[in-house]
């Protein structure tokens, strides 16, 4: 029975760390948000408080009717500006909170400060959906309360300031999330955009092209008899006593042909040895021999091509 609880207490453990494996924050991770998440936040808490003030003197001082609850939504804006202004505040001063209940002698935090900076984010995103709601309410309440504004003025104009800095605000922060999120992504597929193809990229097209011509099947694959006339097509010099060193060293699919992307592999890799091939000088390309491994007899062999002219 022993054995059984310290095996059931060791389970408990091991479910435990593995629930917050994701959590664990490494250095790049806290390098790239530390930032945004805690000095990030500065300029929408200026927002927040702006919108505490003048909510209050707004809601206190409006004259006139309005026959939309322009007023609720002002003071649902106020009271997520609060949430988020604790939260936010929270981060910089935030304290254990130790509470005992009396005669039960049974204590606990009902408050802690936060140790893991993703857990602010999880915060930071309840407090994001908070607001959405929030606000999208607020911007269809703005949107039928048009005669407001003659009616009610000042209650109409604050209301329209909430709407349009929020939304002004959520796009921008929007794009820098997802600048910070995929920024190196968007780039490179960008600069490859504008760079065009390469002259590697218009090989493989071509190649690409000449083998779907002769898989007339449709298969993916060619039947080893092709290969000299796949090679003529797209400029590859193979003497016909060697195309059993390239057939080998592609391999055979158990239908006994040429699969498409081992066949694309190996042209690569033979660009790349042109390409360096042609590269060096007149002594070099004298000692280069490339040797490939040849099957005869189900025994390996080595065998030396000739260079390539």
């Amino acid at each position: 029975m022993a054995d059984d609880a310290a095996a059931d207490k060791e389970k408990e453990l091991t479910t435990e760390k593995t629930s917050w494996k994701s959590f664990v924050e490494d250095d790049d991770f806290l390098i790239k948000w530390s930032g945004p998440m805690l000095l990030g936040p500065f300029v929408p808490a200026i927002f927040a408080l702006l919108t505490i003030f003048i909510g209050h003197i707004t809601l206190n001082t409006w004259e006139g009717t309005c026959g939309f609850a322009l007023d609720g939504f002002i003071g649902g804006a106020m009271f997520v500006c609060y949430v988020f202004l604790m939260v936010y505040s929270w981060a910089f001063i935030g304290v254990k909170v130790w509470v005992v209940i009396p005669f039960a002698g049974i204590g606990f935090y009902i408050l802690k400060p936060f140790t893991k900076l993703k857990v602010l984010m999880v915060w930071y995103f309840f407090v994001f959906w908070l607001s959405f709601i929030v606000w999208i309410v607020g911007t269809a309440l703005l949107d039928l309360a048009v005669f407001c504004e003659g009616t009610a003025p000042e209650l109409y104009r604050f209301s329209a300031f909430l709407v349009i800095t929020y939304w002004l605000g959520f796009c921008v922060i929007i794009i820098y999330l997802i600048k910070k999120r995929f920024g190196k992504i968007l780039r490179a597929l960008f600069d490859n955009a504008s760079k065009g193809p390469t002259v590697e990229d218009m090989e493989e097209k071509i190649f690409r092209k000449e083998f779907k011509k002769l898989d007339t099947r449709k298969k993916g694959s060619l039947n080893p008899d092709f290969l000299p006339e796949l090679f003529k097509k797209t400029g590859v010099y193979i003497p016909d006593e060697q195309l059993s060193g390239v057939i080998a060293k592609v391999g055979l699919n158990d239908k006994d042909e040429l699969d498409f992307y081992p066949l694309l592999n190996w042209y690569r890799e033979y660009n790349q040895q042109t390409a360096a091939y042609a590269n060096t000088n007149e002594d070099e390309q004298d000692d280069m021999v490339t040797s490939v491994k040849k099957k005869d007899s189900g025994k390996e062999k080595k065998v030396e091509l000739e260079d390539i002219e």
